[in-house]
C-alpha cells in the first residue's frame, strides 16, 4: 500500500515544481532513468539535467534493476556522492 501510495504522490501530476525548477536547482540531485525511458531521458538531455542511466530499465527502476538502484542509493548515502 505504501509504495502504491508512493507512485501516485510523487506523480508528475503531482509535483509542485518543473523541469526548469529543477534545473535551477542549486543543490545536487541524484537522479536516475532507466535507459527504455526515452521520454525522460530525451527531456533530461534537452534540459541538460545529468542522470544516472540503468540499462536493461524501463520508468519503474526499483521494479526492473533493484539491484543496481538499491547499490547506487546506498552509495550516495554512505559517502554523500557518486
Amino acid at each position: 500500500k505504501l509504495l502504491a501510495n508512493t507512485f501516485a504522490d510523487w506523480s508528475l501530476t503531482k509535483h509542485t515544481f518543473t523541469w526548469n525548477d529543477l534545473k535551477r536547482y542549486k543543490e545536487k540531485i541524484y537522479w536516475a532513468v532507466g535507459e527504455k525511458d526515452i521520454k525522460y531521458r530525451k527531456r533530461m538531455s534537452e534540459l541538460k539535467i545529468s542522470a544516472k542511466e540503468f540499462p536493461n530499465a524501463g520508468h519503474r527502476l526499483i521494479f526492473d534493476q533493484p539491484k543496481a538502484v538499491a547499490s547506487w542509493v546506498e552509495k550516495i548515502i554512505k559517502i554523500g556522492r557518486v
